[in-house]
C-alpha cells in the first residue's frame, strides 16, 4: 500500500482471478474515492471500448466498501504476465550500463546532453538504447495516441511507469481512463 505519486490517492494492485469466467486480471484499487456519478459511467464506457494491441483493456470499474469498510473504486484490466515497466527497462534494470550512473539525469533532475552517453571514442556505451528500439517505441506510442484520439478522449498520462514492456518490446499503455474518473472535472479531453 502505497501513495501514488501518478495519481495523489493510496493505490493497491492485485491479480484477480474472475469466479465465473476463470480468467486471469489486473485490478487497481484506489483507495478512499467514491464512485460514480452518470459522467464517469459515460466515460468508462467509452474506454471499455477501446481495443488496441499496445493498450490494457479497461474491463470493468466498479466502487466497493469491501476492505474494512473503506470507500474504493476498482479498475479492471486485463492481466499480462512477465511484462515490466519501460522505466525498470531503461533506468532500474542492473544490467544496464549508463557509464556508471543509475539514470540519465543529474543530481539536480536536469537531463544530461546526449554526449553523456558516449564514449571517448564518439561510440555509444552499452545501455542506451539502439535507434531501432527507438523507432519501434516511438511508432507503437505514435499508435496509442492515434487510437486514443480517434475515440475522442485524452492520454491523460504517458510516464515510463505507465508503460509496459514485453520480451519482444512490445509496447503496452496500462492505467487507462483511471486520470479521467479521478479528475474533479471528470471531463476525458
Amino acid at each position: 500500500e502505497h501513495k501514488s505519486r501518478t495519481f495523489s490517492y493510496q493505490t493497491i494492485s492485485y491479480k484477480a482471478t474472475h469466479i465465473k469466467t476463470n480468467c486471469i486480471y489486473y485490478l487497481k484499487r484506489i483507495i478512499g474515492f467514491r464512485y460514480l456519478n452518470q459522467r464517469c459511467s459515460e466515460i468508462v464506457e467509452m474506454w471499455k471500448k477501446i481495443h488496441h494491441a499496445n493498450i490494457c483493456t479497461l474491463r470493468d470499474v466498479f466502487g466497493t466498501k469491501e476492505f474494512n469498510g473503506e470507500h474504493s473504486i476498482v479498475f479492471v484490466y486485463d492481466y499480462h504476465p512477465g511484462l515490466e515497466t519501460l522505466q525498470y527497462r531503461l533506468y532500474n534494470n542492473p544490467n544496464i550500463n549508463l557509464k556508471g550512473w543509475a539514470n540519465p539525469y543529474n543530481l539536480d533532475g536536469a537531463a544530461r546532453p546526449f554526449s553523456a552517453g558516449k564514449t571517448i571514442t564518439g561510440s555509444r556505451s552499452l545501455g542506451l538504447l539502439p535507434e531501432q528500439s527507438v523507432w519501434e517505441y516511438v511508432i507503437q506510442l505514435a499508435s496509442i495516441i492515434r487510437c486514443i484520439h480517434s475515440a475522442n478522449l485524452a492520454v491523460r498520462i504517458m510516464t515510463p511507469s505507465r508503460i509496459l514492456v514485453d520480451h519482444k518490446s512490445r509496447l503496452r499503455l496500462s492505467g487507462v481512463g483511471i486520470f479521467d474518473i479521478l479528475d474533479q472535472d471528470n471531463s476525458p479531453s
